[in-house]
C-alpha cells in the first residue's frame, strides 16, 4: 500500500521547485508506492496526474486476444528529482479514459496532483512546464519514428523489368531474391512437372512461382518470356509489405501446400 513521505527523504532542498509546487497547487499529496503497485488503470476515468520524483514505472496495455495473458509493455519510465516524469497527464488535457496502465517497478516516489493542478503547473511553474514539453517532444519523436518504420515496412521496393522473347526471367535452383509479377505478355514456366505458358490473368495476382519467395527457398521453376513481357520485380526486403498487401495469396499458397502434403 502507498504511504506518505517528506521531501527531505529524497534530500530535496528547501529552494527546489517541488516546494513551490506544494505551495501553489492545493491538494497535492506526496505518496510512496511499493513495487508492483498500480498507479493508473487502463480504462479508468480518473483524472489525477502523477509526477514521479524518483523511481521506475512500466507503462503497459492489455494484451491482444491472441497474445495470451501477458500485458504489452509500451514504455519504461525512469525518474529522478532532477528529471521528473509526468504520468497520466493526457487524461485531464484530452479527456476520455485512461489509455494504458502504469505499474511500479520498485519503490516509486510521486506527487499526486488533483484535477486542475496541471493548469497551475503549465502557467506558473516553469521547471515542470519544461519537463512536460520535453516529454511531449520525446513522444512526438517516437511517433514520427514509428510512422517512418511503418512506411518502410509497408513500402514495396520494386522495379519495372522488360524481357524480350526468349529471355530468362529466373532459373530453377537460383535463390529467390525477387518476386516477379507479370503485368503484360506471356511467360513460360518450366519445372519437373512440365511446362506451361501463362498470361497475368492466369496467375495468382500475376505472380510467377511465388512460393519460394515466401519460404526463402530457391525458385522451383524456370521462367522465360514467350513474348515481350513487362514485369514488376519486388525485392525480398519487401516481404512484410507483400504479405500485408496480398494476404489472400499467402493463404492460397498455404492451402495448396496443405493439400499436397495430405
Amino acid at each position: 500500500m502507498s504511504e506518505p513521505f517528506d521531501l527531505q527523504r529524497l534530500k530535496i532542498p528547501d529552494e527546489s521547485p517541488y516546494r513551490e509546487l506544494l505551495a501553489r497547487c492545493h491538494g497535492v499529496v506526496l505518496r510512496r508506492y511499493a513495487d508492483d503497485e498500480i498507479l493508473i488503470t487502463e480504462g479508468a476515468e480518473s483524472r489525477e496526474v502523477f509526477l514521479v520524483l524518483q523511481g521506475a514505472c512500466v507503462v503497459e496495455t492489455a494484451p491482444a486476444p491472441d497474445a495470451g495473458n501477458r500485458p504489452e509493455t509500451l514504455a519504461i519510465i525512469n525518474a529522478t528529482p532532477a528529471t521528473p516524469a509526468f504520468l497520466g497527464e493526457m487524461a485531464p488535457l484530452g479527456g476520455g479514459f485512461r489509455t494504458a496502465s502504469v505499474r511500479c517497478s520498485g519503490a516509486v516516489f510521486t506527487a499526486v496532483l488533483p484535477p486542475g493542478s496541471l493548469d497551475v503547473v503549465v502557467n506558473e511553474l516553469h521547471f515542470f512546464t519544461r519537463c512536460l514539453c520535453r516529454q511531449f517532444a520525446d513522444r512526438l519523436r517516437e511517433a514520427n519514428q514509428l510512422i517512418k518504420d511503418y512506411q518502410r515496412e509497408n513500402a514495396l521496393q520494386a522495379d519495372l523489368v522488360v524481357k524480350q522473347p526468349g529471355e530468362t526471367i529466373f532459373k530453377a535452383g537460383e535463390p529467390s531474391r525477387s518476386l516477379f509479377q507479370l503485368v503484360e505478355g506471356v511467360v513460360r514456366l518450366e519445372s519437373q512437372a512440365g511446362q506451361k505458358t501463362f498470361t497475368a490473368a492466369q496467375l495468382p495476382e500475376g505472380f510467377l512461382d511465388p512460393g519460394p519467395f515466401f519460404r526463402n527457398a530457391p525458385y522451383e521453376s524456370t521462367a522465360t518470356a514467350e513474348t515481350i513481357a513487362m514485369l514488376v520485380s519486388i525485392s525480398n526486403q519487401s516481404l512484410k509489405a507483400v504479405v500485408r498487401r496480398y494476404p489472400d495469396l499467402l493463404i492460397g499458397l498455404y492451402r495448396e501446400n496443405q493439400s499436397l502434403s495430405s
